[in-house]
């Protein structure tokens, strides 16, 4: 029965002491909010600005071998391999990437990648696009007029071709490997440069080829750090 009495009054002075500090808390609640809302803002400011990494290259989980040894000793004597950043281009209305208007564009569009590759430690080291080849081209054959000078693909194939010029390859000439890189790895399937052909044989048609989409091949300096240089792509993604 003590016991009883004794619980019963324990509990109505813990009820007392919290009706006491009900508005001494009701007081100081805006604070309290305040604190943990500027600590929440702080905390996710700070992720924001310095998000955690991961590495989740295998190589570095894998154990040391005899291969990967061999493999060291070997690296020693090599440079690093290029890391090649691949880049889908095709026109947003569907049309012809091998247009002139779009080749044009494109080399805009390339300087404009350049650019932005210098402002981040020149980080491409190679280009390999399509703008690029033809403005190599025209820089090797054409005198090096600019690209964006031109009007048609005849003004162009004139440039670069004799008149008695044709579409032929043999084994022995040195265009046959670079012209098949360029059907094969940087333009799609439905390539169709028989209008060329045409041109040179006989001076007629548009001399323009066509083709849905075409690759560019950007190479990155292998030096850079790798969570770096992904950071790097990243970012030159979205320029």
């Amino acid at each position: 029965m003590l016991r009883e009495q004794g619980g019963a009054m324990d509990k109505a002075g813990l009820e007392e002491r919290l009706a006491e500090a009900a508005p001494q808390f009701e007081r100081s609640a805006p604070l309290i909010v305040g604190v943990f809302t500027l600590l929440t803002v702080v905390l996710a400011a700070n992720l924001y600005i310095s998000p955690p990494t991961f590495q989740t290259d295998l190589n570095d989980f894998s154990p040391e071998t005899d291969a990967s040894e061999a493999h060291d000793r070997i690296h020693a004597h090599f440079p690093n391999e290029m890391r090649p950043l691949f880049v889908h281009v095709e026109m947003s209305n569907g049309s012809n990437v091998l247009a002139l208007e779009s080749l044009q564009a494109m080399d805009s569009d390339l300087q404009h990648f350049q650019n932005e590759s210098e402002k981040r430690e020149n980080m491409v080291q190679v280009w390999t696009t399509a703008p690029g080849i033809m403005q190599l081209a025209l820089d090797e054959e054409g005198d090096g007029a600019a690209l964006a000078s031109f009007t048609s693909w005849p003004d162009i194939l004139d440039v670069l071709f004799d008149e008695d010029e044709n579409c032929g390859l043999t084994a022995d000439d040195q265009l046959l490997s670079a012209a098949t890189y360029a059907s094969a790895a940087l333009l799609h399937s439905d390539l169709d440069y028989e209008p060329v052909c045409i041109y040179l044989e006989d001076g007629s048609g548009t001399a323009t080829p066509t083709a849905s989409a075409t690759l560019w091949v950007l190479e990155v300096d292998p030096d850079l750090d790798e969570t770096h240089r992904r950071m790097l792509q990243d970012q030159l993604r979205d320029v």
